[in-house]
């Protein structure tokens, strides 16, 4: 599944980022994002979460979903993020209405 292009198709702008670095490189440029996507696992010395924790502590606005086929997240995880979806994803869409809706008020 490409995430990107499923919310591409959906209308939804998207900005891709292959690390957690790449990721906070688009933040400083342009920190006007509703939403930030993430897998646990990505490329590099940091992981999604660590990420998520950094995005939550420096831009609080922005809404945090985490994903993963093989992490579950525990009682400290779920602290920097509003929503986690567990992989495989069936209808990415359906699941981030939580915070898709939260946008949209």
């Amino acid at each position: 599944m490409d995430v990107a292009q499923t919310l591409r198709d959906q209308g939804w702008q998207v900005v891709e980022a292959g690390t957690v670095d790449d990721a906070f490189s688009v933040l400083v440029r342009d920190p006007d994002f509703d939403l930030l996507l993430t897998d646990v696992h990505m490329p590099g010395d940091q992981t999604g979460l660590d990420l998520a924790r950094s995005v939550k502590d420096h831009y609080s606005h922005i809404k945090v979903a985490v994903m993963s086929g093989q992490h579950r997240p525990n009682f400290a995880d779920a602290i920097p993020f509003d929503l986690f979806l567990p992989k495989p994803i069936l209808n990415l869409v359906r699941e981030l209405s939580p915070l898709i809706g939260h946008l949209n008020d």
